[in-house]
């Protein structure tokens, strides 16, 4: 299962204290890294440096080295992609997101942007964190 985390989700995991939910999700990638594949962005990255300590950027890129993430390089995904989401109403750093779900045929995009949430027809299935481990925990 291919999934792609919002920026969101990785500052709110690896920031203290951590909501249950997270601990759950951070839990379950890593105990089932198999079953799963993380697509992650650099501009995600970027983003999550910017707004997590050092120490806990630190936490969360051990995280990701230890499930083998290779974060994706933001010119590696279509330029059209990300205009198509922008033609769509989705905000810039949004459109990429989304443009890298398409791109890495994700099959979930996790996030708990609400701006994310009312949109339909995506080649990805968008849920918050709740939902998504209400689907792989059932």
């Amino acid at each position: 299962m291919r999934l792609v985390l919002d920026s969101n989700i990785f500052i709110l995991a690896f920031s203290e204290p951590r909501p249950s939910d997270l601990t759950r999700l951070i839990t379950l990638l890593s105990d089932s890294h198999s079953r799963f594949e993380l697509v992650v962005g650099r501009s995600i990255l970027t983003e999550v440096e910017r707004n997590l300590s050092t120490n806990a950027f630190k936490k969360c890129w051990e995280f990701l080295d230890a499930l083998g993430v290779v974060p994706v390089e933001d010119w590696q995904v279509s330029f059209d992609l990300g205009a198509k989401y922008q033609a769509m109403g989705f905000k810039p750093g949004d459109a990429f997101v989304a443009a890298l779900g398409e791109w890495a045929d994700a099959d979930y995009l996790i996030s708990e942007n609400r701006h994310f949430m009312d949109r339909s027809r995506l080649p990805f299935k968008m849920l918050r964190i709740s939902a998504f481990l209400a689907v792989v925990e059932s």
